[in-house]
């Protein structure tokens, strides 16, 4: 069910189908809906004017052909519409490690499942060299474990990794140690210089991360 901070509208309906289906179109909603297909374009505009939804065409040669198929889903906020429990669960349990078995055990969760992405990450960047690819690597390995990251040159050698969801940031908030571990991970990764200038557990709007490669 959807936050009570929305109501039961037509707007309600689209964005909870489009949760339990992943991707649907015009049509698929006017008819589960029973309302014209102008209704539910308005709509599904307006979502997309607010960051809820996105769209992309389903099939590129009937889009070639002038009759393209449009699909659309929520975006990560979107999604946030929808309240979870698994953050909650997630921080009770931690913060239960933490009183049978310390701060040092929070730190051992953390810096594992740092260790683990950093395989990961480590594995795609083999045999490549190039800065820009390694940034681009390790976004795309953030955008797969649900973050929204953005990428920008910003110097020589320097580019800024910008995170503007977080999917932990309420866990965040309540273990820093889980930003220490990120942080150090992308530094080993990186082989470069990485700070952290703000972040969003600590009321920042994203995670900015500044990435100083070394000169040869």
């Amino acid at each position: 069910m959807i936050k009570e901070s929305l109501s039961n509208t037509t707007r309600d309906k689209v964005l909870e189908l489009l949760k339990v289906n992943g991707e649907m179109t015009v049509s698929d909603l006017s008819n589960q809906l029973q309302v014209s297909g102008v209704n539910i374009r308005g709509h599904l505009s307006r979502l997309e004017r607010d960051g809820l939804v996105c769209m992309r065409i389903e099939d590129e040669k009937a889009h070639e052909r002038g009759r393209p198929s449009y699909l659309y889903k929520l975006t990560d906020k979107g999604h946030e519409l929808f309240p979870s429990a698994y953050s909650d669960l997630a921080s009770d349990v931690l913060h239960q490690v933490k009183k049978l078995f310390g701060n040092q055990a929070v730190r051992t969760i953390f810096s594992s499942r740092a260790e683990q992405f950093l395989a990961q990450l480590q594995e795609k960047l083999k045999g490549k060299s190039l800065e820009v690819t390694k940034v681009s690597e390790l976004a795309e390995l953030l955008r797969s474990l649900g973050y929204l990251v953005e990428v920008e040159a910003v110097g020589c050698n320097e580019y800024m990794l910008t995170i503007k969801h977080c999917p932990i940031s309420q866990i965040a908030a309540d273990f820093p140690e889980v930003c220490a571990a990120e942080l150090n991970m992308h530094r080993e990764a990186l082989d470069a210089k990485v700070s952290l200038k703000r972040t969003i557990p600590r009321g920042g709007g994203s995670c900015f991360y500044r990435i100083l490669f070394k000169h040869n």
